[in-house]
């Protein structure tokens, strides 16, 4: 399976020699934000697909704008929910130019929001676009466990899937296993695990996740990249990093991907097991 992560806000190293040693550590493919103002901290979105072609580290999924305008007004009926529309057709056209193959949507933020046909008519138009320009939408699960089957029973559509966050399922909606219940959904995953109480963005098989129970979902879904987002830190009292340092963090956050891998590969192994 391939592996991606997302690349760290760390400006003493230059976006070049972040996404190289990414690649050196062993990742094929890049989570990228498609926010531009992200751009401080790493180099224009442009740039990175440039970096990227030349060290031949593939963009499968790119991340659309999340906090600022606020999206839950995707869902009103008046022009502020045009804005967030057009702030999300953007992030598409720029990944159909690309070749991004996914593009993940946060649909609410937090809870003060209401699903409506409003909503369903915006996304309808995304997806009609998606589809003419060989792109996905990836609708995230957030704080909401009736979002998803809510947009998935009104929109038919193969460039409609689900972006299936890990931890944003172990603290948000415990016990919702959209793995199971939208892994023929499945376009893209954001890995990372957590205490079950808050958004901690920690390495995978380190918090409270039953990453069996994961595995077992992945193995039963639609087949996708690994891809990490994991929150990466400076060493303790550093304010700077060194190659060095970075370049053992992204190790460490692939060999938990591998481990992921070994683990869904067993339940395969399991799961043909049972129909011998």
């Amino acid at each position: 399976m391939k592996k991606g992560i997302m690349i760290p806000f760390f400006t003493e190293l230059s976006m070049k020699r972040r996404l190289e040693l990414m690649k050196k550590a062993g990742f094929n493919t890049f989570m990228m934000s498609l926010d531009r103002g992200h751009e401080k901290f790493t180099a224009t979105l442009e740039e990175i697909v440039e970096l990227c072609k030349k060290i031949d580290l593939e963009i499968e999924t790119g991340h659309a704008p999340y906090k600022d305008p606020d999206v839950n007004t995707f869902w009103s009926e008046d022009k502020e929910g045009d804005i967030i529309e057009e702030m999300y057709m953007e992030s598409l056209r720029f990944a159909s130019k690309h070749n991004i193959k996914n593009v993940v949507f946060h649909m609410h933020f937090e809870n003060d929001y209401e699903l409506n046909e409003a909503g369903i008519k915006r996304l309808k138009r995304m997806v009609k676009y998606a589809e003419e320009n060989n792109v996905n939408v990836a609708v995230e699960n957030l704080y909401s466990y009736k979002e998803l089957e809510y947009i998935f029973q009104a929109i038919k559509s193969p460039n409609l899937g689900m972006c299936f966050d890990s931890g944003h399922e172990n603290f948000l909606t415990k016990n919702a296993d959209f793995l199971h219940k939208f892994g023929n959904r499945l376009k893209a995953v954001h890995l990372h695990d957590n205490n079950g109480i808050k958004d901690e963005h920690k390495t995978p098989f380190t918090g409270t996740i039953n990453w069996k129970n994961i595995a077992n979902g992945f193995a039963k879904a639609n087949k996708v990249s690994l891809e990490s987002e994991v929150r990466l830190y400076r060493p303790e009292n550093k304010q700077i990093i060194t190659e060095e340092e970075l370049f053992a963090l992204y190790k460490r956050e692939f060999k938990a991907l591998q481990k992921l891998e070994k683990l869904i590969e067993k339940e395969k192994d399991a799961m043909e097991q049972l129909t011998v």
